[in-house]
């Protein structure tokens, strides 16, 4: 008897939900949960479960929509992607040189750096040692803060 089955179905929707909450609200800049709900055909009980999540995570921020004339009762409240929280990294290797990039969640370029390879003499720990040093240099220039989430 398989007793595990519904649990692994649970998280893997758990997953699959969170990341159309995500993505959804990524793309509409700022949405409700009221609408995500509507959207996305997910209880309001499930969206503020997942949301909650994502807020005490810091991926998410709260913030109240603009008063309009047309508008009664209470304000909604407006979730959206806290941007200035974390970035990308990408690295593109080839033979002869390593591309670095970094970009915050707005697409904005932090920075970026070519480096060329003839001094490591394709050693693979030599490499990865050159570029882990940039890097860290380049976050510390940058001001980009690291942390374990």
């Amino acid at each position: 008897m398989n007793t595990n089955r519904n649990g692994i179905n649970m998280a893997a929707d758990k997953i699959k939900n969170r990341s159309s909450i995500l993505n959804l609200i990524y793309r509409s800049g700022r949405i409700s949960r009221k609408k995500i709900s509507k959207e996305l055909h997910l209880t309001p009980a499930a969206i503020t479960l997942i949301t909650t999540d994502l807020i005490s995570d810091g991926i998410v921020i709260e913030s109240q929509m603009d008063s309009t004339p047309t508008h009664k009762g209470r304000k909604e409240v407006m979730l959206r992607i806290n941007t200035e929280k974390f970035v990308t990294v990408g690295v593109y290797i080839t033979k002869s040189k390593f591309q670095i990039i970094c970009i915050d969640l707005d697409r904005n370029i932090i920075f970026e750096d070519t480096v060329f390879l003839a001094d490591c003499r394709q050693k693979h720990k030599a490499i990865l040692d050159k570029m882990c040093l940039i890097l860290e240099q380049h976050m510390i220039n940058y001001d980009v803060r690291r942390s374990k989430t």
